[in-house]
């Protein structure tokens, strides 16, 4: 699993990590299911547990994930969707679209079915779009390329972020040298890092519950002593950090 943060906050209430300075909006459903609801044939549904969304796909053509009256603020400067997801469902297109006095599809990426681990994914909003502007219903439509239906399988969303582009290149330092796997965790979490870093664990309460002061390589952490629950993995070097929340069953 890769997921990127911009800069790292904790907050207590929610375990949100947020980037205010950055503008950025974050989804992670730690406190519930954050506005979003479901819609599209053959019934889907959604609940949030454990800090994750789970969207049920219906076995219609297609599931819409909504929140009404999303604002992104600036348009001009909030424009790169970051979801981290694992995706239990025949659906392999996801489709960005807005709702502001009409439907607009905005990006159609592709998406990997039938994952083992969480896969983060980045949707760029085209310049000039005219409908990623004030405050819209955002759509996030998953299909299947070929058109057949879905097949009512699960989609687990970890995070949702709209982010300001500018600010990846200098804080996913260690995004595409990193990574954690299996995510839930039970009783050993695996961490792969290509550059020397500080690994911390904080719990939902802020408290600082395991750290390595030098790490990398690939390494097993055991988690086999904490309670269930969402917790926060910090990975701090060379003066930046970024922020991973696992999940421990």
């Amino acid at each position: 699993m890769k997921t990127i943060l911009l800069k790292k906050t904790l907050l207590i209430l929610g375990l949100v990590v947020s980037v205010s300075s950055l503008g950025q909006i974050d989804y992670t459903f730690d406190s519930g299911d954050e506005g979003f609801a479901v819609a599209g044939a053959g019934g889907p549904s959604l609940a949030a547990s454990g800090g994750l969304l789970i969207v049920t796909t219906g076995t219609g053509d297609n599931t819409q994930l909504r929140k009404n009256a999303n604002d992104v603020g600036d348009p001009t400067t909030l424009t790169t969707i970051l979801i981290d997801m694992k995706n239990n469902s025949n659906s392999d297109r996801f489709v960005l679209q807005t709702v502001s006095g009409g439907v607009t599809s905005i990006a159609t990426i592709a998406i990997s079915t039938g994952d083992t681990d969480e896969q983060t994914y980045r949707i760029d909003i085209p310049a000039g779009s005219t409908t990623w502007v004030g405050a819209f219903q955002l759509r996030l439509r998953f299909t299947e390329a070929g058109g057949a239906d879905l097949d009512g399988g699960t989609i687990e969303i970890n995070r949702i972020q709209i982010v300001d582009p500018a600010t990846l290149s200098t804080e996913e330092f260690l995004a595409d040298d990193f990574s954690i796997y299996p995510n839930p965790v039970s009783d050993f979490v695996n961490v792969k890092l290509l550059k020397d870093a500080k690994v911390s664990i904080f719990n939902i309460n802020g408290k600082l519950v395991k750290s390595h002061e030098s790490f990398i390589g690939e390494n097993r952490i055991d988690v086999s002593n904490l309670s269930a629950g969402v917790y926060l993995m910090e990975l701090s070097s060379e003066g930046k950090s970024m922020t991973s929340k696992i999940i421990l069953k």
